[in-house]
């Protein structure tokens, strides 16, 4: 992972000596592995652990000290940050201790940087590619990018903010 955590501080510090700070940083990646645990690769739960939740805390970690006082932290998390689904145990495990790490992250810089997270349903991207499911029906990126926008623009502390398709959680 070393090497990936100087990836993640060296496009931090392009930005920052381009733009002399950070205002907003959104957190979003993810990957998924679906499998019942009983059959699950332990490679593959570390991969979804290693990309979804802990390149979040090493994009943070770097990025913090250079976000400006007043900026804002927009995680994108999942609906599966809050439900469990059968079959996305690694998936919901990174997810759920992604809006924890959140949550805590809030609660550190209250009243320097807002902190706030976004639980989508399904969103029609990549990371359905070989699972299934029907993309026509999911969310789309824009409508993601939509709802950051609002709360990075708003002058309160929205915190958290579940979106989900027009059919409900797919």
């Amino acid at each position: 992972m070393l090497g990936i955590t100087e990836e993640i501080k060296g496009a931090i510090e392009r930005v920052v000596e381009k733009e002399g700070g950070l205002d907003i940083l959104v957190v979003n990646a993810g990957i998924a592995r679906v499998g019942y645990v009983e059959e699950f690769e332990i490679s593959d739960w570390l991969e979804v652990l290693n990309t979804n939740l802990n390149g979040a805390f090493y994009t943070v970690k770097a990025a913090l000290p250079h976000i400006r006082e007043g900026g804002h932290i927009v995680f994108v998390g999942s609906i599966a940050s809050k439900r469990a689904f059968p079959g996305w145990a690694a998936y919901c495990a990174s997810k759920w201790g992604l809006l924890g790490f959140a949550k805590s992250l809030g609660e550190e810089l209250k009243g320097k940087i807002r902190v706030s997270t976004v639980l989508p349903g399904a969103v029609d991207t990549p990371l359905w590619e070989g699972i299934g499911g029907d993309r026509s029906r999911m969310l789309k990126a824009e409508d993601v990018a939509k709802v950051i926008l609002n709360i990075v623009e708003s002058d309160g502390w929205i915190r958290e903010v579940e979106i989900l398709p027009k059919g409900g959680i797919i």
